[in-house]
């Protein structure tokens, strides 16, 4: 195998297991979460360059290049437009690379959110979109029977669904186009897209957000959807989705704890697996349609 090939593939999984660390602070932790995230543009963008000759040869010819070809373009284009976006704003937003460049309302972190979570459901695209090539590589180095993979394949989609359904995610997407947002005021004083005033007394369920401040030290539950910039009694304000992560029974692992790092990672990689999953059953299905047509 060339070596180029094995970097490339190399950064593809740092690049997913960076992403996936991004969308829990507490997992490694307020600084990680903002250099890892410059970090992981610096990746994307090293990636990219690792390919340049063929984002050149499409971009020339992209009128007459395949749909295929064509939709990867396009996907890589728009990984490049949400990565900026988040870069931009993470920095606009910043509690601890850039604290002077940090802006109050706005908004910053509502593009911060829905791009963020954007990003990944691209990230699974462009897996989706490589499954053969992805599939050749890996098939080298294991080789499992297809019955286990089948069993395997279904079970990471399937926890992939329970995670969109169980985290704030489709919040977070739909957060640049709530009426907060339309008014420039991010997230601040409002709850989440379609979320339920905040009651004290409920426990909360929810991971929390690319953006949310660190836990709180207070032993009381307090429900993830309590608005930014509302006490929650421990002194402080909460950020939108603070709240203890989903699975874990209603207990949060400490701020930078193996145990947290490893949910989060496991939680949003399966995410982008069912993107993956979804998309290279689509791929797969036109291309056998397609070479029935020809036949």
């Amino acid at each position: 195998m060339k070596k180029k090939t094995v970097v490339k593939v190399a950064l593809d999984v740092l690049m997913l297991a960076v992403i996936a660390l991004m969308y829990r602070k507490q997992a490694l932790g307020l600084a990680f979460h903002e250099i890892g995230g410059l970090l992981l543009i610096g990746i994307f963008f090293v990636h990219k360059g690792l390919n340049f000759k063929w984002i050149r040869r499409v971009t020339v010819k992209l009128r007459t290049a395949d749909n295929r070809t064509r939709l990867m373009w396009i996907v890589d284009a728009l990984m490049l437009v949400a990565f900026l976006i988040v870069g931009v704003s993470g920095i606009m937003i910043s509690k601890v690379a850039f604290p002077g460049l940090a802006v109050q309302g706005g908004p910053w972190k509502s593009l911060h959110y829905g791009c963020a979570a954007l990003s990944l459901i691209l990230v699974g695209v462009h897996l989706g979109l490589h499954y053969r090539y992805l599939k050749g590589i890996f098939s080298r180095w294991i080789r499992l029977p297809r019955a286990v993979a089948a069993v395997l394949v279904l079970f990471l989609m399937a926890y992939g669904a329970y995670g969109v359904a169980a985290t704030s995610f489709t919040r977070w997407l739909a957060m640049p186009f709530s009426a907060d947002a339309q008014r420039g005021e991010g997230s601040r004083g409002g709850n989440f897209p379609g979320a339920q005033p905040a009651d004290a007394s409920q426990s909360s369920e929810s991971t929390v957000p690319i953006d949310a401040s660190q836990p709180s030290e207070s032993t009381q539950s307090v429900d993830a959807t309590l608005p930014e910039g509302e006490s929650d009694g421990s002194g402080r304000d909460r950020a939108p989705g603070d709240g203890q992560s989903f699975g874990r029974g209603g207990h949060e692992e400490p701020s930078g704890s193996a145990l947290g790092a490893l949910s989060t990672l496991a939680q949003f990689t399966s995410i982008a697996f069912l993107f993956a999953a979804l998309t290279a059953l689509i791929d797969r299905a036109l291309r056998k349609k397609s070479r029935l047509a020809g036949a």
